[in-house]
C-alpha cells in the first residue's frame, strides 16, 4: 500500500509555463498550467453540450499526463491552505450522500448525479485516502489519495461543472513514481467556462459583424 503524498522539496524546484489546450467541434480553450518540471501537465476537455437539468452549466474533465514514462501515483489538493481547486462549481448531494469521489449509487450515477457534480474521478475503493483532508462546497474541491492500482502514466483525475462565465483555479502536487523512486510535481492550473448567455453571444455576434463592416469599407476606400 502506498502513503499518501505529502509535500516536498521537489515541489519548488523552477517553474515553466506550459498552454494546453481544450478542444472542441467549435471552440479552442486554454489551461495555465505552472510546473515544477516538465515530468507533468494537464490537460482536459469539455462538453459541448449543456448539463443536463441546470442551465447554462457544462462539465470539464481534466487529465493529467508524465512526459517522461513515470506513472502517477497520487494527488496532493489538500494538505497546504492554498490547496485546492478554488471558484464555483456545482455540487449534487443526494440525500446528503457525499460526492467527493465518483462513489455514487448505481440507480442515481448517470441519470442524475454524475453529469451535474463536480468531483474526484475515482472510486474511493480504488484509493487510499488521508482522513481529514478531504472538503468539497459550491466554492472548493479538496482532497489527498494515492491510487492503489494500476498506476498509469496518463489518468482522468477530476470532473468540473461550471456555470457560465466561471474560472475555477487549482494549485497543488502530482506524485509520481518510476524505478522506485517517488516525485512530486507542483502543478497549477486554471480553467474556465468562456460560453456566454445566449442575449451576450448574441450582442457579441452584432459587434463582430459591425466590426467586421467597417474593417472591409476601410479596405474598399484605399
Amino acid at each position: 500500500m502506498v502513503n499518501p503524498p505529502v509535500p516536498s522539496s521537489a515541489a519548488h524546484l523552477g517553474e515553466s509555463i506550459i498552454t494546453i489546450k481544450l478542444l472542441t467541434s467549435a471552440v479552442i480553450l486554454f489551461i495555465l498550467v505552472h510546473s515544477a518540471s516538465a515530468g507533468v501537465t494537464i490537460s482536459g476537455q469539455f462538453s459541448s453540450a449543456l448539463v443536463p437539468g441546470i442551465a447554462d452549466h457544462r462539465s470539464f474533465t481534466l487529465v493529467a499526463t508524465t512526459d517522461d514514462g513515470s506513472h502517477i501515483q497520487g494527488f496532493d489538493f489538500a494538505t497546504q491552505p492554498e490547496y485546492g481547486i478554488w471558484g464555483p462549481m456545482n455540487q449534487v448531494n443526494p440525500v446528503g450522500f457525499p460526492t467527493l469521489y465518483d462513489d455514487f449509487p448505481l440507480y442515481l450515477h448517470w441519470i442524475f448525479v454524475s453529469p451535474a457534480d463536480s468531483h474526484f474521478k475515482f472510486t474511493s475503493t480504488d484509493l487510499t485516502i488521508a482522513p481529514g483532508y478531504g472538503s468539497e462546497s459550491a466554492n472548493h474541491l479538496r482532497a489527498l489519495f494515492t491510487i492503489n492500482s494500476p498506476l498509469k502514466t496518463s489518468v482522468r483525475f477530476v470532473q468540473l461543472v461550471l456555470p457560465s462565465l466561471a474560472t475555477v483555479q487549482g494549485i497543488g502536487l502530482v506524485q509520481t513514481v518510476a524505478n522506485s523512486q517517488t516525485t512530486f510535481h507542483s502543478v497549477s492550473f486554471q480553467v474556465s467556462n468562456p460560453i456566454p448567455e445566449p442575449a451576450l453571444a448574441g450582442m457579441l455576434a452584432v459587434a463582430l459583424i459591425i466590426y467586421r463592416g467597417f474593417v472591409d469599407r476601410r479596405r474598399s476606400a484605399a
